[in-house]
């Protein structure tokens, strides 16, 4: 390995795992959701892919949470079976649910609403190991595999309300195409718990007609969705090479460099933060 492969190496170790910290700085990985700007994220040309192996007929349990707060949400939790791979480990859909409008912004920009998938690695339990899938949803015509679970909406206008589906696709909800950006994260709603692995899609949209999601709004006039939080020198990376993503220069000494030393400055960061001498955002 040349000294450039080394540095290059080191740099990408440093800013895509940040993993060498202490536990106090592990514990302040920042806050979501965020503003994607496109023009800031970094391609990675190794970029680990997620594998979906969602049901195409689960039984799913569609729950009313705390509605009209802005905190709460209408919550699809599937039976066991869902699951997608991630780093050669295996993780279990545990739910996913929708906010209105959506909590990620693209380039300054929200969209309509936002669907999540929670996912939760395998012999893991409490909010330990946790990675979310984000997909933007847009205007468009009726959504069939979402409609008995939009119209049903009405039918639980109150906390802890439920209704049972059977054979519902949830394949036909995950992202099949198009930027995957991937960050650490945290969740959205208390306890707002941080190191969740955060995966936003943008690509080809979910779409919704205004009818379904006019159902969701009902239920919560004020919306339900988080501002969006200072990225605080994180690094998003991305999986698809564009004009408008920088891509770190292989054979750059000072494209891996500068890259090096942004990530030890955040780490540096992140150290302060848990002996309390930098504000957490």
């Amino acid at each position: 390995m040349t000294w450039l492969n080394t540095w290059k190496t080191a740099a990408l170790v440093a800013a895509l795992t940040v993993g060498a910290v202490d536990s106090a700085t592990a514990a302040v990985l920042g806050q979501s959701p965020i503003n994607i700007t496109t023009s800031e994220v970094v391609f990675d040309p190794n970029f680990k892919e997620l594998s979906f192996n969602y049901s195409s007929a689960a039984s799913l349990t569609v729950k009313n949470i705390n509605s009209p707060d802005v905190e709460g949400t209408i919550r699809g939790i599937p039976a066991a079976g869902s699951t997608l791979s991630f780093d050669g480990n295996t993780y279990d859909l545990k739910q996913f649910h929708f906010h209105i409008d959506s909590e990620h912004e693209l380039n300054g920009t929200k969209f309509p609403m936002e669907i999540h998938f929670v996912n939760q690695k395998q012999g893991s339990s409490g909010t330990d190991d946790l990675l979310v899938v984000g997909r933007f949803i847009e205007v468009g015509a009726a959504n069939t595999v979402l409609d008995p679970f939009f119209s049903g909406i009405s039918s639980i206008p109150n906390p802890d309300n439920s209704f049972d589906l059977t054979n519902f696709d949830i394949s036909a909800l995950q992202p099949v195409e198009g930027w995957n950006f991937h960050y650490s994260g945290s969740l959205t709603t208390a306890p707002y718990t941080e190191g969740v692995n955060w995966n936003v899609f943008f690509g080809t949209p979910l779409y919704l007609s205004q009818t379904q999601i006019d159902e969701f709004a009902a239920a919560f006039p004020d919306g339900d969705f988080r501002e969006v939080q200072a990225l605080d020198g994180r690094i998003i990376t991305t999986n698809v090479p564009t004009t408008n993503v920088p891509e770190i220069d292989p054979n750059s000494f000072g494209s891996a460099f500068a890259l090096l030393a942004s990530s030890l400055a955040l780490v540096e960061r992140r150290k302060l933060k848990g002996f309390g001498l930098v504000s957490v955002a």
